[in-house]
C-alpha cells in the first residue's frame, strides 16, 4: 500500500465469514513518505519502502553497510532531511561494493536526492584509495552540496602501490548527477584521475558546480596516457551539460614522450572521448 497511496493516516475495514460466522474490524494506519534509515534493520524491499529519510551520518552508513551486504537499492529514493556531519570519519569508503579495477560488484542504482543540503567529511587519513560519497554510481544523485571532503593539508594517496582516485560525488558514473555542488578541495597522488564531481563519466552530468580546488601532486611518469584532473569529470565518455567550474585545477606539467601522455588537466574535463552535448 505505502507504495502508491499519499501520506496520511487510514482506516482499513476488514471483514471475513467463517463456518457461518461473519467476522470485522477496523484497523488505522499512517503511510509516511519518508522512512527514517535508521527505523530499519536490514535493506528493505523497494516495494514496501520507496521513499526513506537519512537524517544523520549513521543512516548513510548503515546505507553502505546494506550495499557492501548486496542491496543496489534500485527503486529507492533516499533523501537528506538536513546536513549531515561526517567529520567524526577519519575514513571513508565510498558507497557501495564494487571493485573498480575489474569494473565487478554491486553499484548504486537508487536515488539520492540532497533536497539542497549539504554532507561535510574531514578524513584524516592518507591512506584513502577512493574518493567520493559513492563508488560507482548507476542511479541518480541530486541536489547535494559537498562541503567538505579532507582535513586541511591532506593528501590522498603517496605513491603508486596506494596511489587515490575519485571525485566528490563518486568516482564512477555511468547513471545521473544533477543540480550538484563540490565545494571541497582535494589533492591527490594519481595515475588515475582525480575531479571536482566524479573522476570518469558515462553518463549525464548536468547542472553542477565545482568550487573547491583540485591538486594532483603526481609526478611519476606511467607508459600509456595517464593521470587527469579537472573540476567536472577527469575523463568523460558521456555528457556534460550546462556544468561550472571556479576552482582551480593544480597540475603537474605535461609529460610525453613515444610511449607514454602524462598529467592531463581541464577545467570542465581533462579528456573528451565524447564531446556531444557538452557545454560549459
Amino acid at each position: 500500500l505505502a507504495s502508491w497511496l499519499p501520506e496520511g493516516k487510514y482506516n482499513l475495514y476488514m471483514s471475513a465469514t467463517v463456518d457461518g460466522v461473519e467476522y470485522s474490524a477496523w484497523e488505522t494506519f499512517v503511510i509516511t513518505s519518508k522512512i527514517p534509515i535508521s527505523s530499519l534493520s536490514s535493506a528493505p524491499d523497494s516495494k514496501y519502502y520507496p521513499h526513506l529519510a537519512a537524517e544523520t551520518g549513521e543512516d548513510l552508513k548503515k546505507l553502505n553497510e546494506w550495499m557492501q551486504d548486496g542491496s543496489t537499492m534500485e527503486g529507492i529514493t533516499i533523501t537528506l532531511t538536513k546536513d549531515i556531519d561526517l567529520t567524526s570519519e577519519t575514513v571513508w569508503q565510498p558507497i557501495g561494493n564494487t571493485n573498480l579495477d575489474t569494473d565487478t560488484g554491486v553499484p548504486f542504482k537508487g536515488t539520492i536526492n540532497g533536497n539542497g543540503n549539504t554532507i561535510k567529511l574531514e578524513i584524516s587519513s592518507e591512506a584513502q584509495t577512493c574518493i567520493g560519497l559513492v563508488q560507482i554510481n548507476e542511479g541518480i544523485i541530486e541536489n547535494l552540496v559537498i562541503e567538505q571532503y579532507s582535513k586541511d593539508g591532506i593528501t590522498f594517496g603517496d605513491s603508486s602501490a596506494n596511489a587515490s582516485r575519485g571525485g566528490a560525488i563518486c568516482v564512477m558514473n555511468r547513471g545521473i548527477i544533477r543540480n550538484c555542488v563540490n565545494k571541497a578541495n582535494l589533492k591527490a597522488y594519481t595515475f588515475w584521475g582525480v575531479a571536482g564531481i566524479c573522476m570518469i563519466n558515462y553518463g549525464t552530468v548536468e547542472n553542477c558546480l565545482n568550487t573547491g580546488n583540485i591538486e594532483m601532486v603526481n609526478d611519476d611518469l606511467w607508459g600509456g596516457e595517464w593521470i587527469y584532473s579537472s573540476g567536472i569529470a577527469a575523463e568523460n565518455f558521456g555528457s556534460i551539460i550546462n556544468c561550472v567550474n571556479t576552482g582551480k585545477i593544480i597540475a603537474q606539467e605535461l609529460q610525453y614522450g613515444p610511449n607514454y601522455v602524462n598529467n592531463f588537466s581541464g577545467a570542465i574535463a581533462a579528456r573528451l572521448y565524447n564531446t556531444e552535448d557538452t557545454t560549459a
